[in-house]
Order: C-alpha cells, then sequence, then structure tokens
C-alpha cells in the first residue's frame, strides 16, 4: 500500500484471512468459519504480512464437531 505510518515499519501493511464455502455446507456455523478466518489471517501475518490466505471449504469437508452436538462429525 506504501502508505506513510509513524511505527518502527514506516508504512502500513494489509494481512487478510479469509474462507470460501460452497453455499452446499450450511452444517458449518458462523462462529467455525470466523474461527477459521481468523486463523488465516495469523498465518498471513506470519508468513511476512502484506498477504491473504484463504481457506476453501469443499461440501465434503465436515464441520468440526462440538460437545454433545450430534450432527455434525469430524
Amino acid at each position: 500500500m506504501g502508505i506513510p505510518h509513524v511505527t518502527q515499519h514506516g508504512v502500513v501493511t494489509l494481512s487478510i484471512g479469509a474462507v470460501l464455502i460452497e453455499p452446499s455446507t450450511s452444517h458449518w456455523r458462523y462462529s467455525d468459519l470466523f474461527n477459521l478466518a481468523d486463523k488465516q489471517l495469523y498465518l498471513a501475518k506470519d508468513k511476512g504480512r502484506n498477504r491473504v490466505e484463504l481457506a476453501r471449504i469443499e461440501a465434503s469437508r465436515k464441520a468440526p464437531k462440538r460437545e454433545g452436538d450430534t450432527s455434525a462429525t469430524e
């Protein structure tokens, strides 16, 4: 971006974590998607900033199982 900013680095950086999900994967909860996107964000930062890290969720991928939940499987 090259926007001057008063820090030790001198410029603003942009790191993005995102999730791409197929519409047929409705068994994923919003909170699970948010947590996965957050993990992707920190992966982008760890890899050097100014990056985008994308997690793709295909229909065959199961949502994380939660304690007491019998509807989602790993």
